[in-house]
């Protein structure tokens, strides 16, 4: 397994399988503008709006939502 740690949003989405939101900056808040619908999105912080999200295509866990996660 590859882990790396992103400066930015562009960084962080760039050929990329999976991306894990740990903070909360505001730049993520667009985060489905910027990335690939076959990108699993793993939202730690529930930043992002989950039914949004997911009616947009994108795979998406909400870690500690009840019925939000996939």
């Amino acid at each position: 397994i590859n882990i790396s740690v992103a400066h930015n949003l562009s960084e962080a989405t760039e050929d990329k399988h999976a991306i894990v939101i740990a903070t909360d900056w505001i730049e993520f808040n667009d985060i489905h503008l910027n990335i690939d619908k076959s990108v699993i999105v793993v939202d730690c912080v529930n930043m992002l709006d989950a039914d949004k999200i997911q009616k947009l295509g994108y795979i998406y866990i909400g870690v500690g939502r009840n019925g939000k996660q996939l």
